[in-house]
C-alpha cells in the first residue's frame, strides 16, 4: 500500500507531467487585437469573452477587460510559466481569474479558471485521489470492526458484513473496504481519527471525487469551485493529524 511518501512522489511526478501548456489557450487559438478599437469590436463579436489581448510590435502588451471597458497593461503578477503544474492552477486562481502564459520570455497563451474544465485536468486529480484512497485503505483496513460499522455506516453495515462473510466462506480474503465507496472510506477514516479532514470539508472532497470520476460532470462550475478544488487538494495530501 502507498504511504505518505508515495503520495509526495506521485505529486512530483504529476507536477512534471501535466502542465499549463497542456490546457492553456495558445496564441494560435487566441482572439486578439492590434488596437483598442479592434479589441472593443471583438468584445461585441464574442459576448462570452471577458478579455481581449492587444498586441504591440507583435507582442502582447495589454488587454481590454469587458467589465471595465478599459485597456490595462499586462503586469508581471498576471504572468505564469507554461510549465506551471496543473495541480497548482486552482491555488493561483484564488487571486486572479485569468493569467497570460509565458513560454520562455514570450507570452504564448492565456488561461482562465474555466479552463480547469478541460478533461485533461481531471487526469492528475484522478491519480492523486487514487493515491489518497490507497493511503486511506492502508490506514483503516485492519482497524474496522463490526461494532464500528454499525456506528459509522448504520445503513450499510449489514450489507458489508454479509459480503465479507460470504467471501470468507469461499476462502476469498477481502476486507470491508473492498465494498466501500470513497465517501464511506473517508467517514471510517475520520471515525478512527486518521484523516485530516473536517466534517465541513467532507462534502467538498467527495464531490470532487465524483466530478473527477464521471466524464460528464464538469470539474468546476464557478470560481468558488476552483477555490474549493485547491483547498481540498491540500487537505487530501496531508492525511495524518500529527505529521
Amino acid at each position: 500500500m502507498k504511504d505518505h511518501d508515495d503520495i509526495t512522489t506521485t505529486l512530483e511526478r504529476l507536477s512534471s507531467t501535466f502542465t499549463t501548456r497542456d490546457v492553456m489557450v495558445n496564441e494560435a487559438q487566441l482572439v486578439w487585437a492590434y488596437s483598442l478599437d479592434q479589441a472593443r469590436q471583438l468584445l461585441l463579436e464574442y459576448p462570452a469573452y471577458d478579455v481581449i489581448p492587444i498586441k504591440q510590435n507583435d507582442e502582447f502588451r495589454s488587454y481590454l477587460l469587458r467589465s471595465s471597458g478599459l485597456p490595462f497593461p499586462i503586469q508581471v503578477e498576471q504572468l505564469i510559466s507554461d510549465s506551471t503544474p496543473i495541480l497548482e492552477l486552482p491555488g493561483l486562481f484564488l487571486t486572479m481569474d485569468f493569467y497570460f502564459v509565458l513560454s520562455g520570455k514570450r507570452i504564448a497563451g492565456y488561461i482562465h479558471f474555466s479552463d480547469l474544465n478541460s478533461q485533461l485536468v481531471k487526469i492528475p486529480y484522478f491519480v492523486l485521489l487514487e493515491a489518497v484512497e490507497s493511503r486511506i485503505v492502508a490506514k483503516i483496513d485492519r482497524l474496522i470492526t463490526e461494532f464500528d460499522l454499525e456506528i459509522v455506516l448504520p445503513e450499510r453495515a449489514n450489507y458489508l458484513k454479509k459480503k465479507v462473510k460470504n467471501l470468507t466462506a469461499e476462502h476469498a480474503d477481502q476486507g470491508y473496504v473492498n465494498f466501500m465507496s470513497f465517501t464511506e472510506m473517508v467517514k471510517v477514516a475520520r471515525h478512527y481519527n486518521v484523516l485530516n479532514l473536517e466534517e465541513k470539508d467532507l462534502k467538498w472532497v467527495t464531490d470532487i471525487r465524483n466530478r473527477v470520476d464521471h466524464a460528464d460532470h464538469p470539474l468546476i462550475q464557478t470560481k468558488r469551485d476552483a477555490i474549493g478544488l485547491f483547498l481540498n487538494s491540500e487537505n487530501l495530501v496531508h492525511l495524518d493529524k500529527n505529521q
